[in-house]
């Protein structure tokens, strides 16, 4: 991904990850390079452009939600796939998708400069001043013109048992229920705070949430044509081969962690032959939660489906690999086992490996719109 946007930001020159993925050596990538073309810029409120839709109608109304004037919002657009079902769940489910970070600070730090560098930050990535709205049954994204408030709770402990109870609510300014932001954003964010604090200037902001939102959002249960065929292909059964079956229990559960574990895997240079053959990591573990699913089930040869979150940083748009907003996507991933005991090891990664390159220009759409392509494609 660094190689890509590298790329785009340096040389002007345009180089996809499914090009890095598919010609793993560097001068097979020169020849896939080409001229940059520079992305579209997305103007505010172009998103929910209708024919049938007045914009300042719109606005009227998601102001009066957030009890706010119409003056400051600045711009509404919709979610994400994965941020909308997320959303979905933490609004009108039984459990929140909400989580908590304590950030601890040094004790000799200049706190008025530090609150002033929050401030600024705050500013600079709409996503931190964006709050989620409910329109004819759609969940909306509105970014607010405002200035940052702080709190000052006496009890570090008390303060995040209330908000652990806070349940999310429409129209509120919930930081968390805007972000979802996954693994990727926090440290930008961390980051930008850090050097506005510490005077470095920041980099130019590249790529806008809305332009991202642009590139990967379709009306809902319409997909282009290619990614129907592709979904219709990537998720049907393999000839002879049957789905691991589920009890009436399994297929109504909705499972939801309560804890977690954490193991460290390290790899030394040449222990796993398959990574030789330019695979990657995330397609070894890939291959082992498969085979594990399958040995659960005591169906080693049924092909198996499991449900995978991604970063989302490798859709072809230079600039994502810094945007601060929710870009991670939530994908299918089928494995099919049943021809497992017939291959090398490093055959059946490397088809992995490929599934998961083929999936790169898919892997936003969505699982409500895979879901809805036909009754043939389940997920």
């Amino acid at each position: 991904m660094r190689l890509v946007n590298i790329a785009a930001r340096d040389l002007r020159l345009t180089l996809t990850v499914a090009d890095v993925f598919k010609s793993p050596v560097l001068a097979d990538q020169a020849t896939r390079l080409r001229p940059l073309v520079q992305t579209k810029h997305v103007a505010p409120f172009e998103l929910m452009m209708d024919g049938n839709l007045l914009i300042q109608n719109l606005v009227d109304s998601v102001a009066k939600q957030c009890e706010l004037t119409s003056g400051k919002v600045e711009d509404i657009y919709p979610c994400a796939p994965y941020q909308e079902e997320m959303l979905h769940d933490s609004l009108y489910g039984e459990r929140t998708q909400m989580g908590q970070e304590v950030v601890q600070l040094a004790s000799d730090l200049d706190l008025p400069r530090y609150m002033s560098a929050c401030a600024r930050v705050f500013k600079r990535f709409p996503i931190l001043r964006t709050r989620i709205i409910e329109d004819s049954g759609k969940l909306l994204q509105v970014v607010i013109r405002e200035d940052l408030t702080w709190q000052q709770p006496t009890s570090l402990p008390a303060y995040l048992e209330a908000e652990s109870q806070e349940r999310p609510s429409l129209g509120k300014a919930t930081r968390s229920m805007g972000i979802d932001i996954g693994w990727h954003t926090p440290d930008i964010i961390l980051g930008a705070i850090y050097a506005v604090n510490q005077s470095i200037p920041l980099p130019p902001v590249n790529l806008a949430f809305a332009t991202f939102l642009g590139k990967i959002n379709k009306p809902h249960h319409d997909l282009s044509d290619d990614s129907k065929q592709f979904w219709r292909s990537y998720l049907s059964p393999t000839p002879g081969s049957s789905d691991i079956p589920l009890s009436d229990d399994e297929s109504a559960c909705r499972p939801c962690a309560n804890s977690g574990i954490q193991r460290l895997v390290t790899f030394q240079a040449g222990a796993v032959p398959a990574l030789q053959q330019h695979g990657t990591e995330a397609s070894l573990v890939r291959a082992a939660w498969a085979c594990a699913l399958a040995k659960h089930h005591q169906s080693p040869n049924s092909d198996v489906i499991f449900g995978t979150i991604l970063t989302g940083r490798n859709i072809h748009l230079p600039g994502v690999d810094a945007l601060v907003a929710p870009a991670l996507p939530h994908t299918p991933i089928p494995v099919r086992m049943s021809s497992v005991q017939y291959e090398k090891p490093a055959h059946f990664l490397a088809q992995i490996q490929a599934d998961a390159t083929a999936m790169i220009p898919f892997e936003h759409d969505g699982m409500d719109r895979i879901r809805a392509i036909d009754d043939q494609v389940h997920v």
